[in-house]
């Protein structure tokens, strides 16, 4: 069983990397909030999670050990499979999950492509007090940094549902009007009115 990958990214797709590792590609899944950090030629190291069926071997990666156990627990929950469950981990972080199960909050749940009412329902009650404080503060930094700083904010629009090659369209309009050095909150206030056509 494959659970750590550590190489360079030589392509990306939506939710799926290619990792170069030493001469061989390995087509990972990530969530969507990790494949709008990464950039191709950039060193990463991910937990990886391999699911292993009869037609395929599957490998789902993520930027730390913290995540990779939120996953494997999302899918303890009847109804939640690999998909749903990365598309979970997509649209909420560690501890944004954990907070929303422990509150019961099914609205913020239902962030997640795929997840409706009843299928957010069965993981706050399933996953009710299983993600402890241990887990969320294990959350760590797997993926290396990139050579030049990390901008949060593809991140942020990612985690509101927008798609990477709008995300890389809002980024440019901000660095081509002159916005690059603004704050966070204000490049997402720009970049919001920018996509929304406004």
């Amino acid at each position: 069983m494959i659970a750590r990958i550590q190489g360079v990214v030589v392509d990306l797709d939506g939710d799926e990397v290619v990792v170069d590792v030493g001469g061989v590609g390995y087509l990972v899944a990530v969530p969507v909030s990790l494949a709008a950090r990464l950039v191709v030629g950039q060193e990463i190291t991910l937990q990886v999670h391999t699911q292993v069926r009869e037609d395929a071997i599957q490998l789902f990666g993520f930027a730390g050990k913290a995540e990779r156990r939120c996953f494997e627990l999302l899918m303890t929950v009847p109804g939640v499979g690999a998909r749903t469950a990365l598309s979970v981990l997509g649209a909420l972080s560690v501890s944004d999950l954990a907070d929303a199960i422990a509150r019961q909050d099914l609205k913020t749940l239902q962030r997640a492509p795929g997840v409706g009412r009843k299928v957010a329902q069965r993981i706050a009650v399933d996953l009710q007090g299983k993600l402890g404080s241990d887990l969320i503060v294990a959350v760590g930094p797997a993926v290396a940094a990139p050579a030049r700083p990390q901008d949060p904010l593809p991140l942020a629009l990612a985690q509101l549902g927008y798609k990477r090659s709008e995300i890389e369209r809002a980024q440019a309009w901000l660095e081509a009007e002159g916005h690059g050095g603004a704050s966070l909150q204000e490049k997402i206030r720009l970049a919001l009115a920018q996509l929304s056509g406004g």
